[in-house]
This record gives C-alpha cells, sequence and structure tokens, in this order.
C-alpha cells in the first residue's frame, strides 16, 4: 500500500544500497525518496549511524569484506550483515545475494583478523609489516545462487514487504482477466462474489463458539493487502494455509464503510500452482540480438534444471526481416512450476515468453 501511495504521488521508493542510503529515508533526486538502512529489521539506529559514519569518513564500501574489515562486529555483527545482504544493499557490486550469504563468516572472521592485523601494525613496526604482507584481496567461495522466490522471500522478512518485485508477477499473464486487484475492491458492492490472488503473510486459527475452526489470513498482492475469513474442511484446505503460499481465492466481499477497509469471506482457497496443470507447453520468443547476447544459453540451462513433460518452443525473430519458430527436442521438456517461473523472470522480461 506504502508503494502504491507513492506511485499515486509520482514518487519512487529506491531500494537500500550501502553506498547510497543514509539512517534514515531520504529525498534522493526529484521524486525519488531512498530506504533507510536502520528501517531495515536487524540493522537499528545504532548499526546505521556507525556504517554511514565511516562511509563519509573513509569512502564507499567495495564489498562484504570491506565493511566487516572496517567496522567493528560491535556494530557489524553477523546478525546486521545477513540482513543488509538480504536487503539487497550490496546488489551493485553484481554478487548474488546466495553467494553473499554462503561467505559471511568467511567475510566477518577475515574483517576481523584484519582489523587486528591494523591495531598491530599501529603498535609495533614488525606489526606493520605483517599486516601489510597479509593483506590480500578476497574472493567468493562458490555457492548456489539465490532464486528469484527466495530473493523475494528475503527482501520481504527484512523490509516488510516485496520491492524489487512481486511472486504474483509469474503468474501476471494466467491470471489476467480471472480475477480482482486487491486495490479494486473498494469500489465494488459489499455482499459481491470476488476472485483474488496473493501471497498469504499471516495466518491465525481461532475456534468458534460452535466449535468450528475458522482461520483468518492476510494475503498481498501487488496493490495491496485484505484479510481472509476461511473455514477448512478437509486435510487439503490446511495445507494450503502456510505463510508465503500464492493462493487463488474466492468467496464474497465484506466492506466496512466506517473503517474504510476490504475482507473477504472466503468459500474455497487453492493453490496457484493449479493453474500451472492447465499449461501444455512454453513458448520463449526471442529476438536475434538477445539471442547474440547468451539468453538461449541461460534458456536451455534453467530447461535442464526443470526437466519434465511440458513441450518447449523457440521463436527466434529479427524485427522486419524474419520470424523462425522450433520445437525442442524431449530432452529439453520442462516442469512449469513457480520455481521454473520466477528463475525466467529473473532474466527475461515478460514479453519474450509465453505458456499455452
Amino acid at each position: 500500500n506504502l508503494l502504491n501511495d507513492m506511485e499515486d504521488f509520482g514518487i519512487k521508493l529506491l531500494p537500500p544500497d550501502i553506498n547510497r542510503s543514509m539512517p534514515n529515508f531520504s529525498i534522493e533526486g526529484k521524486g525519488k525518496i531512498r530506504f533507510g538502512l536502520s528501517r531495515i529489521k536487524n540493522v537499528g539506529e545504532t548499526s546505521a549511524k556507525a556504517i554511514v559514519e565511516e562511509r563519509e569518513r573513509n569512502g564507499e564500501y567495495r564489498d562484504i569484506f570491506d565493511i566487516a574489515e572496517r567496522l567493528d562486529n560491535k556494530v557489524l555483527n553477523k546478525r546486521v550483515l545477513e540482513a543488509l545482504i538480504k536487503a539487497g544493499t550490496f546488489d551493485f557490486t553484481n554478487v548474488d545475494r546466495g553467494v553473499m550469504l554462503a561467505n559471511l563468516e568467511k567475510a566477518i572472521t577475515v574483517g576481523q583478523k584484519e582489523r587486528e592485523n591494523r591495531q598491530m601494525g599501529q603498535n609495533s613496526l614488525f606489526g606493520m609489516m605483517t599486516a601489510v604482507m597479509e593483506k590480500v584481496e578476497q574472493t567468493y567461495d562458490p555457492a548456489e545462487p539465490l532464486s528469484e522466490k527466495e530473493k523475494l522471500h528475503y527482501e520481504k522478512e527484512v523490509l516488510g514487504f516485496f520491492l524489487t518485485g512481486h511472486p504474483l508477477r509469474a503468474y501476471k499473464k494466467e491470471l489476467e482477466n480471472r480475477v480482482s486487484k486487491i486495490s479494486s475492491l473498494k469500489d465494488r458492492k459489499n455482499g459481491d462474489k470476488v476472485k483474488v490472488a496473493g501471497v498469504i503473510t499471516d495466518v491465525k486459527m481461532k475456534k468458534t463458539r460452535s466449535g468450528n475452526t475458522m482461520s483468518i489470513l492476510t494475503i498481498q498482492d501487488e496493490t495491496g493487502i485484505m484479510d481472509i475469513r476461511f473455514f477448512p474442511e478437509k486435510s487439503e484446505d490446511y495445507a494450503v494455509l502456510e505463510e508465503d503460499k500464492i493462493v487463488i481465492v474466492e468467496g464474497t466481499l465484506e466492506i466496512n464503510e466506517e473503517q474504510e477497509s476490504v475482507s473477504m469471506n472466503a468459500s474455497q482457497i487453492i493453490p496457484i500452482e493449479s493453474i500451472n496443470s492447465e499449461v501444455k507447453s512454453v513458448k520463449f520468443i526471442i529476438s536475434k540480438q538477445r539471442a547474440k547476447e547468451g539468453v538461449i544459453r541461460k534458456i536451455r540451462e534453467v530447461c535442464e534444471k526443470y526437466k519434465g513433460d511440458k513441450e518447449v518452443f523457440l521463436e527466434i525473430y529479427e524485427p522486419g526481416k524474419f520470424r523462425a519458430e522450433i520445437a525442442v527436442h524431449s530432452d529439453f521438456y520442462v516442469n512449469i512450476n513457480d520455481e521454473f517461473k520466477q528463475e525466467l523472470l529473473s532474466f527475461l522480461n515478460e514479453d519474450e515468453f509465453m505458456f499455452d
């Protein structure tokens, strides 16, 4: 809701950046506000101020190894650095957040050792020589990158909302004309039957006076949040009632005009994956220029990672010159699930693939 309100006023919220963010939200150019470091969960005011003060004294941070060396672990401990990585404050290094998280312990340990060496150098000539000799450029140990789903999950964990994307984006085409946006429901009537899709952000179970179990969910789409009341009856109903699950909800609308809020009494909640079972194939539509940039190789890697039985087609084109479609070999057929879609969106534009 905050992002939508800002967008209505023509204001863009910039993601947190270790070399750009101040402790609190700050204005950065016309119509732009930068996310503050202290607003990242587990960072806090003291650490945020220390990070900015050190940056202003001695220049920008190069990477997680540099910041771990320059700041005492009283203000930059493992918990703080982990939150900064999850929030994307080191994305300017072009190192995957998953790789940085895997090297978290190494950065803290090496940083502490470098500070000790520097302290030795201040106390003795021999120590100074040792510190200089041992000073080396640190490298990241190999590690698995985060999936787009994991990246967004961590982002919401430390920022409180999805900032650089939204899990529903992977289903934008399939959900078009099938569900309503949460922000549009305020214009509907009390008791209207509606269908929405969103990410479950909170689940509470409550016993009613009659002894039935009622679940109260909070779901969020790209436009807003709303509460859902639901009476689960079957085991599969309970299975879908988990935080971070993407669901499609059908039910009746309840509008509270005094509080200016909308909620729903759900008759059915199904996992978003039910849409995937309807898909028969995926088609990639790639320009000749994008193919030259190596996109086809990335598509092949993703198809190999998510092997399945859904057909794959590849269309290559050059505007105004040619367009050719290829039916890809069955060795590269895929399993179309949420992770597959999220990974495609990490390097493809929405108009570069479609499902049939």
